[in-house]
């Protein structure tokens, strides 16, 4: 019995050097590391478990006409870790190899069944071998328990049985005793597996953090080339990589790395694996011996990442690796999850591209939206004041002009509101020399203001007021404007004494309305709650015959 215990402790080495060398392969660490296995997993994990069973009969004792072997550790651990599909059909490819390779006397047929419901038994263990706290512990228990009903079969179907008692009697302890400590070991090493390659991933997330942190300011401007030179130059400092490369669709738009693989910028894309990556939005490593201006490059390893905006592939990230310092499967998590922080920057750069394009537009919507009214009845005083007034008129006429050169040429996003107070004072000097004491114009706004605002984003409020509160169904009233600075915002405010605002037009305004007809104001709230972070646009107080306030905030931090 002695020898058969050392005999097989020895031969559990065997085993161990078959899970080494598969562990060591990318596609069989990467679905060790995963707990949810396709179809294709399970077959390649049989595969793999089932040819370690098949080692450990090859490497068993002949003993009494029977081999005393390691069969178990492979078959059981398979199912441990991928559930019955792994551990039944493990245990079939080794058992039935057992069963139908004539390699050892009257236990063929009990071993290739036994074999099986070891694996079958691993396999429903496996939810719970997860959940146990040590799972060192529970794997040398699922031995004990596997290898005995291993000898129960041997007991019941192995004939003779007076031969079979004398076996299981001298095999028992020694194959019940090291492969249940065999399975622990394998075990240990799944677990130092796992975390070895959990702080190879900490540290390329940590990585990965810095380099998405320090390449932000970068991809704020979009996938120009300037960008994309700096990105490539960071991911290469901090990630220790031989080289980097950032493309589009049809050439390279940035590359920071080893001159002798002579690469350029602005050179085509080539590679079909590159075109690949982005046509079918997956991430792919391959090892390549390429031909690079005359050059023979071998063991040139490379990680190609799509960038992906709006559902399509708008470049690629790529990290080469030459020689012994192969890519590895953290490798390919770095590339994926920084084109995935890539892809996600360049969206929110597009987004702000296209917020600007919006506040634009709707600014042209309202510079569009001059009231004809507003217009000929500008014209219509200028012309009565030009034979009595002829001074005043030619005023009028300077102020007129510089209204609508200023209307037209405000294209920006943000202006002083020194400059938008200097347009609003501009149209109310027009509306007063219509209206005359008729409207009261009354100001109250501190005097150093060196903040920024949308321009026409008080106007179209005082416009409102004059033409919709005042002038709609009284002979005259008053306006008054009013800034007040607090701590980290001013509040402005646009006050008015005339007929007030129907509920139903506040109501269609805070809802975003398109059909309201006050498109002056519906524009204007959509454009505060689109320039300021959480801001809630316009804020109306107004009751029936008592008159309108129209209030809103601009935070202190908008410089210009």
């Amino acid at each position: 019995m002695a020898d058969l215990l050392w005999g097989l402790t020895t031969k559990v080495s065997l085993v161990f050097l078959v899970i080494y060398i598969f562990s060591s392969t990318r596609m069989f660490n990467k679905i060790l590391r995963s707990r949810t296995f396709t179809l294709r997993d399970k077959i390649f994990m049989s595969m793999i478990f089932g040819f370690m069973g098949i080692i450990g009969t090859y490497s068993g004792i002949p003993y009494m006409g029977a081999i005393v072997n390691n069969r178990m550790i492979g078959v059981v651990f398979g199912g441990l870790i991928g559930g019955p599909f792994v551990g039944v059909l493990s245990g079939l490819i080794a058992g039935g190899h057992r069963f139908l390779i004539d390699i050892g006397g009257f236990t063929a047929l009990s071993c290739g069944i036994s074999t099986s419901l070891e694996g079958l038994i691993a396999g429903l263990l496996s939810q719970y071998f997860f959940r146990s706290k040590n799972k060192i512990v529970f794997g040398f228990f699922t031995g004990i328990i596997t290898e005995t009903v291993q000898m129960i079969v041997i007991l019941l179907v192995a004939k003779p049985f007076v031969n079979a008692v004398i076996l299981v009697r001298s095999i028992s302890f020694p194959m019940i005793l090291t492969n249940s400590i065999g399975l622990g070991l394998m075990i240990i090493i799944y677990q130092n597996m796992l975390r070895n390659n959990d702080m190879q991933g900490a540290f390329r997330s940590e990585q990965a953090l810095r380099i998405a942190r320090e390449s932000v300011k970068y991809l704020r401007m979009g996938l120009t080339v300037e960008a994309s030179q700096n990105v490539v130059r960071i991911i290469r400092n901090i990630a220790k990589v031989d080289a980097v490369a950032i493309t589009d669709r049809e050439k390279i738009f940035a590359y920071e790395g080893n001159e002798y693989l002579g690469f350029n910028v602005g050179d085509p894309i080539h590679s079909n694996i590159t075109k690949q990556a982005m046509e079918q939005h997956i991430v792919i490593s391959s090892q390549l011996d390429v031909d690079i201006k005359r050059k023979k490059i071998k063991n040139l390893s490379v990680v190609i990442a799509p960038l992906i905006v709006n559902g399509e592939a708008i470049g690629s990230i790529k990290l080469y690796a030459m020689g012994k310092s192969k890519t590895s499967m953290v490798d390919e998590e770095l590339a994926s999850g920084l084109a995935m922080l890539f892809s996600t920057q360049l969206e929110l750069s597009h987004l702000d591209v296209q917020k600007h394009l919006l506040n634009k537009a709707e600014l042209s919507v309202l510079q569009a939206k001059i009231n004809p009214h507003f217009l000929f009845n500008a014209l219509n005083t200028i012309h009565a004041l030009i034979r009595i007034e002829p001074n005043q008129a030619r005023e009028l006429l300077i102020k007129f002009s510089d209204y609508f050169r200023n209307n037209i040429i405000q294209n920006d996003c943000l202006i002083t509101l020194e400059k938008e107070l200097d347009q609003v004072m501009t149209y109310l000097e027009l509306e007063k020399a219509r209206f005359g004491n008729r409207l009261l114009i009354e100001f109250d706004v501190p005097e150093e203001l060196g903040i920024a605002v949308p321009p026409l984003i008080i106007q179209p409020i005082i416009e409102n007021a004059i033409n919709h509160g005042i002038f709609k169904h009284k002979s005259s009233g008053k306006v008054k404007v009013m800034i007040t600075a607090f701590e980290t915002f001013y509040k402005i405010a646009i006050e008015d004494d005339g007929i007030g605002i129907d509920e139903m037009i506040i109501e269609s305004i805070y809802k975003v309305d398109e059909t309201t007809n006050h498109i002056g104001l519906l524009t204007t709230h959509k454009r505060l709650l689109a320039t300021y972070k959480n801001n809630k646009g316009l804020d109306f107080e107004s009751k029936p015959g008592s008159g309108t306030l129209v209030s809103f905030y601009i935070p202190k931090g908008e410089k210009v």
